[in-house]
């Protein structure tokens, strides 16, 4: 029997599924409404989901600040808008309670400052009662700051791809919004979700290593473009490709602990040292290292009161960054200009003015230690374990690895003053603990058994883990 081509196999899925794929879609109550959520459920607009004492709350991020919200009854059914008011609180200062509009089975509300919210907690007022649900930040940014810090595995195949399902392709794939939840409806209806290349237009059918889940990896991505790292295979004629690694375009993450501007489609990454470095790193639209050699430039620093340092910018030996020098600096913010010549560089990422004049960006920074990364483990007197943990909008880092009957020194270093951050618990070691803000506070723990224990604020709006072993 001659194997299916990959367009009719992706046919023959569209046409099993085609039930689940309707734009006028309207989803009622059924009357078992009561039944009860046996997990949390997945996604269904591409959102977060958090649990809710009458069910499920998922809250979807979209363009320029806007968020959708969508409310479920325990057995899953979206529940309607009606009887149900909601007002949402985000961590940034000076910010109000912002409420929601309803429409349908749908709250929406708009976010000032864009698309990367920090966490937020959405007030839910339904029969006489009034609920706090916390959401962490947006989709967007936890994707691109996870997808950021991590290692890129070696040997992997690379691909530059445009997301979508395998129904809405073969149809003829409209590219506005609607598009985008008509895809996701197909995709949780059990479409196959569609890689298709950039420039060559090959299409691959998207798998997930052995124990994750191919929607949890990239469903957040449906109608993006994107740069997926993996595995491809080719099987009875159709493509197919096994994502171990996803890098959304336009990311903004710090991959070495500095801050992060775009010029054109090129990311600019300022660090600086106290002990006297300024380090510019370039990328691309999916942070793949650019080699600085050929670009020249100069930093303008002032920490504090001081005075504004000039200094050369020169490529590192390797390419890997820019680097000039300048006096030591203390540990406060600082003021960083970083002002480049990137000729050539310039224009093929289509950097404004490129050519014509030098292109510069500021920052304020917090200078790092000697490396390029701060620190998170030493050795403490007598040989005793201490671990480093910044707060400031979360917890770096978040996840901690200790040792089992080992006395450990955390080291929480609160950098605001914020009513959140104010309090650290770790509840199953029985710690309650009052964080002096803008300072260091050191919390002692002796975990006897390996597991995870959990640690947040007092709020619960700010998480992280010790995996003890």
């Amino acid at each position: 029997m001659r194997p299916l081509p990959l367009e009719l196999a992706l046919a023959t899925t569209a046409l099993l599924f085609a039930g689940a794929c309707t734009r006028d879609e309207k989803r009622a109550v059924p009357e078992d409404a009561g039944a009860t959520l046996s997990a949390l459920p997945e996604p269904r607009h591409g959102g977060q989901v958090e649990r809710t004492s009458f069910g499920a709350a998922e809250l979807v991020d979209g363009e320029d600040g806007a968020l959708s919200l969508y409310l479920r009854a325990p057995n899953g059914a979206e529940l309607p808008a009606v009887g149900t008011t909601a007002s949402l609180r985000v961590a940034l200062q000076d910010l109000p309670e912002l409420p929601f509009a309803a429409e349908g089975n749908r709250f929406f509300v708009k976010v000032p400052g864009g698309s990367e919210r920090g966490t937020v907690v959405v007030i839910l007022k339904r029969e006489g009662k009034t609920e706090l649900v916390r959401f962490s930040g947006s989709s967007a940014q936890l994707q691109h700051h996870q997808a950021a810090r991590k290692s890129r595995e070696p040997g992997l195949d690379e691909l530059l791809v445009h997301v979508t399902d395998s129904t809405c392709l073969l149809r003829g794939e409209d590219k506005s919004h609607d598009h985008r939840q008509c895809a996701i409806r197909c995709i949780n209806g059990g479409a196959a979700i569609a890689l298709v290349e950039k420039g060559s237009g090959s299409i691959h059918v998207a798998l997930a290593p052995p124990g994750q889940s191919v929607k949890d990896l990239l469903l957040p991505h449906v109608g993006s473009d994107l740069m997926v790292r993996g595995h491809k295979r080719t099987q009875g004629g159709s493509q197919f490709f096994e994502v171990r690694e996803v890098f959304p375009s336009h990311d903004h993450a710090s991959i070495f602990g500095g801050a992060v501007g775009m010029a054109g489609d090129l990311h600019i990454e300022v660090l600086a040292l106290r002990a006297g470095e300024v380090r510019v790193y370039l990328s691309d639209d999916f942070r793949r290292p650019v080699d600085v050699r050929g670009v020249k430039g100069e930093t303008e620093v002032r920490a504090g009161k001081g005075e504004l340092v000039i200094a050369k910018l020169q490529p590192e030996t390797s390419g890997r960054y820019l680097v000039g020098k300048v006096k030591p600096l203390p540990a406060e913010p600082a003021e960083v200009t970083a002002r480049l010549e990137l000729g050539e560089l310039g224009t093929k990422y289509g950097v404004p003015g490129a050519g014509i004049e030098d292109y510069f960006m500021t920052f304020v920074v917090d200078p790092l230690d000697s490396s390029a990364e701060p620190p998170t483990r030493t050795q403490g007197k007598g040989g005793a374990p201490e671990v480093l943990i910044e707060v400031q909008g979360g917890y770096s880092p978040s996840s901690i690895r200790l040792p089992k009957g080992v006395s450990t020194k955390l080291r929480f270093f609160r950098k605001d003053s914020g009513e959140c951050s104010r309090e650290v618990l770790i509840p199953e070691l029985g710690i309650r603990a009052e964080l002096a803000p803008l300072g260091e506070t050191v919390v002692e723990v002796r975990p006897e058994k390996a597991g995870k224990y959990a640690f947040s604020c007092g709020m619960k709006m700010l998480k992280g883990e010790l995996v003890v072993e």
